[in-house]
């Protein structure tokens, strides 16, 4: 079926399905070769986030992403859960080698 014809170029059906495909495929290349860090904490509190900033971002595949605690209210970071793996330290470097979730812990008079 002939949809529209531009100069030397006719658009058809056929065209349309092709061009689809390789758009959808091309989404499918991108999305496999990407992964999710959620990034969340245990206080509603400003002044304790982390950088970079909770929520979700994304990353390529074997991206290395170091997240830091960020205390501006003299709180103590008590430690980090990522993917049910409990971690100490400020800071913690998360491969992205699949989807993961991370949530950093606040403890002490600010992060309530």
């Amino acid at each position: 079926m002939q949809l529209g014809r531009t100069g030397k170029f006719t658009l058809t059906t056929t065209t349309i399905i092709i061009i689809g495909l390789l758009v959808f495929a091309g989404y499918l290349f991108w999305k496999s070769n990407h992964f999710t860090l959620t990034i969340s904490t245990n206080t509603t509190n400003p002044d304790l986030t982390t950088n970079p900033a909770p929520g979700s971002h994304s990353y390529s595949a074997g991206t290395i992403v170091t997240v830091r605690a960020i205390d501006e209210s003299q709180t103590l970071m008590i430690y980090w859960v990522l993917d049910s793996i409990t971690h100490y330290g400020n800071t913690i470097d998360v491969q992205m080698n699949g989807n993961h979730t991370l949530t950093c812990y606040f403890e002490g008079l600010g992060a309530g």
